[in-house]
């Protein structure tokens, strides 16, 4: 190994190294960890809890690796790392993060992490079961990258473990990974890909971006490279004509085959969602074939509970950026901040600040439909003030109370695709009737044009 190795300041290593990370002294079953933590820490939805999470270090019986839990429970702290995103979600914020993306870079043997680990079977790592009805053990921090001709995919999966070397992936149809996986069966052959577990703070959110809401030059990695300010590092696998992250903790490097499973065989439910309930099972997941594993040395294995404010966090930052990276300066002119809300999971529920006389009705009900197109997933926007800080859901509230007469102010949007992974929207009755057509609505609680000297806060003035 050569010394021109380095430990990478923005791998979730580095991360971590900087924060307080709390130890758990006793060893726990695996199937216990992922309840301890969403009981004792965890944050909405998974528990009503408003505290920020913790990052949890947790001993598993009988892993040679420990799980840590809760990295990214704590937006301000996320954002710290992350020394180009923007304080505000502002058109122009947005484009300045624009210039400085930087390209992926491809690095030689020598630069690489040190392996430390004989780790060979998917059963050698700490894979969790969440609850005890789920279908079983899932990787929740697993980040697939492939790549096909000119398509480059980068996404995260849940990943439910089959045996010793397989795992089933859950694929949307239409994504980068699915379109990837269909052209290379129609050439008759496997997609080679890594799974990447415990990558850079960056690249976790730049993985749940929309390919879509990109300019054609900018991709997710380069995105993440000017998120860190800093480029994200690839290197080739060993066993598949593939590349993984260079920094990851561990890499799996396998095929995605013509090979399905099926959770429904198994179990009613897969794993608990980013909505707070658990997903339902599936009968298509496409199955990955391990050939080999990296481990680095001294590794841990990060993990994260489907509803905890952690997803949130990764999500919805990564949703205030596709919304502005796709829309036209036209419908973002007024806005002053972007925020979606860890009450709907990181993307459900949106919070939007606007400038003084962007507030019209016509302008929200054009800038809804916008968002939600971009964001599928968006069931509420709520509209607020300026001075309203959209990192403090109280204050959101007190602006609903206090600027709003919901039955002016609430605006329903229908011919939008249900959420199915939302109960209230998976079923045609609601209450004792049928369930009504707007799946989608938008709420105006920003100050009446005129009205603005009733609404002055006290003590602004006086800051």
């Amino acid at each position: 190994m050569s010394n021109s190795w380095r430990e990478h300041p923005n791998s979730l290593r580095s991360f971590l190294a900087g924060m307080p990370v709390e130890a758990q002294t006793a060893s726990l079953p695996l199937s216990t960890i992922a309840s301890d933590y969403a009981r004792r820490f965890a944050g909405p939805p998974a528990y009503g809890r408003t505290l920020a999470e913790p990052a949890v270090r947790y001993e598993a019986d009988g892993c040679p690796l420990p799980v840590v839990i809760g990295c990214y429970g704590d937006e301000p702290r996320v954002r710290q790392k992350l020394p180009n995103l923007p304080d505000k979600f502002t058109a122009a914020g947005v484009q300045q993060l624009l210039t400085h993306v930087l390209p992926a870079r491809h690095i030689a043997n020598d630069e690489l992490p040190p392996s430390g680990s004989n780790l060979q079977c998917l059963s050698d790592l700490p894979i969790l079961t969440h609850t005890p009805r789920d279908a079983g053990a899932y990787i929740t921090q697993g980040f697939l990258y492939a790549e096909m001709g000119d398509i480059t995919a980068f996404s995260a999966h849940r990943l439910w473990l089959l045996g010793e070397r397989q795992l089933a992936v859950s694929i949307l149809s239409g994504r980068q990974l699915a379109v990837a996986h269909q052209q290379s069966l129609a050439r008759g052959k496997a997609l080679p890909l890594s799974i990447n577990i415990g990558i850079p703070p960056a690249a976790a959110i730049a993985a749940s971006l929309s390919g879509k809401t990109l300019p054609p030059s900018v991709s997710k990695l380069s995105l993440a490279g000017a998120l860190a300010g800093s480029p994200v590092r690839l290197a080739d696998c060993n066993s598949v004509e593939a590349r993984y992250l260079a920094d990851s903790e561990i890499v799996l490097e396998g095929t995605l085959g013509p090979d399905r499973a099926d959770e429904r065989a198994v179990a009613d439910y897969s794993m608990p969602e980013f909505v707070g309930y658990s997903g339902k099972a599936g009968n298509n997941l496409v199955v990955f074939n391990l050939e080999s594993m990296r481990v680095r040395q001294n590794a841990f294995y990060p993990a994260l509970i489907g509803p905890g404010r952690e997803q949130s966090v990764q999500l919805g930052l990564a949703g205030a950026l596709n919304a502005l990276l796709a829309l036209p300066k036209t419908l973002t002119r007024g806005v002053a901040d972007l925020r979606y809300s860890h009450a709907g999971g990181g993307m459900l529920l949106l919070y939007v600040a606007l400038l003084p006389g962007c507030n019209s009705d016509e302008h929200l009900q054009s800038l809804s439909k916008a968002l939600i197109e971009v964001n599928p997933f968006t069931k509420m926007v709520i509209f607020v003030d300026r001075d309203i800080n959209l990192q403090a859901d109280e204050d959101v509230l007190w602006a609903l109370v206090t600027r709003c007469r919901l039955e002016q102010d609430t605006h329903f949007l229908a011919h939008f695709r249900a959420l199915q992974m939302d109960p209230s929207q998976s079923g045609k009755r609601w209450r004792d009737g049928l369930a009504g057509a707007a799946q989608r609505i938008w709420i105006n609680a920003t100050i009446p044009a005129g009205l603005q000297d009733s609404f002055r806060r006290s003590y602004n003035e006086l800051v």
